[in-house]
């Protein structure tokens, strides 16, 4: 069962989401079990989006590693990255673009993906 606000999962005895506080509604319980909405089917694709991207920024920080010079942004960008995703914060556009020409390609390819994604609803 998922949440219909924020889209996290939720215990099987939840009466409101731990996430959010969004209550459940008891006549609609069995709906979500069934067949998650399109918000939660989106939240998980922003969250594949993210693991795609922090993935590839931790591979191009050991791969630029062995040059050592670009250590000095690589590691603070990619430790940035990973503690917004943990908090939930958004990343700005401008940071995602950074990514994209200093750190990694593809994990900046998937921030912007994940960007539209959170446009789109």
């Amino acid at each position: 069962m998922y949440c219909r606000n924020c889209g996290r999962e939720l215990p099987a005895d939840a009466n409101a989401c731990p996430n959010c506080g969004a209550f459940v509604d008891e006549g609609k319980r069995r709906q979500f079990e069934a067949e998650p909405d399109e918000n939660v089917k989106n939240q998980k694709s922003r969250e594949t989006m993210q693991m795609l991207a922090k993935v590839f920024c931790i591979i191009g920080t050991v791969v630029g590693g062995f040059a050592l010079i670009p250590l000095i942004w690589m590691v603070p960008m990619t430790v940035h990255y990973c503690q917004k995703i943990k908090q939930g914060d958004d990343v700005s556009l401008a940071f995602k673009i950074l990514t994209l020409f200093f750190l990694s390609f593809l994990g900046g390819i998937f921030m912007l993906v994940d960007e539209g994604m959170k446009n789109s609803h």
